[in-house]
């Protein structure tokens, strides 16, 4: 009766391994496909950030560049209605001595 005894526990250690054994393999593989599934969430939100980056990047170029050549302009419609105001100024006078 030892001998059937001993057999039945060596079988039950056995099966208790096999099963710590697969226990370990699944978490080890779950480990593996949650650590894939952050690394992937961080890759997208990464991509996101750095589009959303871009988009802030371009937006703010415009308006410096809007800023710098509003000045530019500014002075550009001064010197043009400086120009052309004496020119205005003498054919309003021709028109008057024409009537």
């Amino acid at each position: 009766m030892c001998f059937q005894e001993d057999l039945r526990i060596e079988h039950e250690l056995s099966i208790e391994t096999a099963k710590a054994e697969i226990e370990r393999d699944a978490a080890v593989e779950t480990a593996k496909i949650e650590a894939e599934a952050r690394i992937r969430q961080e890759r997208e939100n990464e991509d996101v950030q750095t589009r959303k980056l871009q988009a802030q990047w371009e937006a703010d170029k415009e308006k410096v560049s809007f800023a710098a050549e509003l000045p530019f302009g500014i002075a550009l419609r001064g010197s043009l209605t400086n120009l052309c105001l004496p020119l205005h100024r003498s054919a309003k006078r021709r028109w008057r001595h024409s009537l």
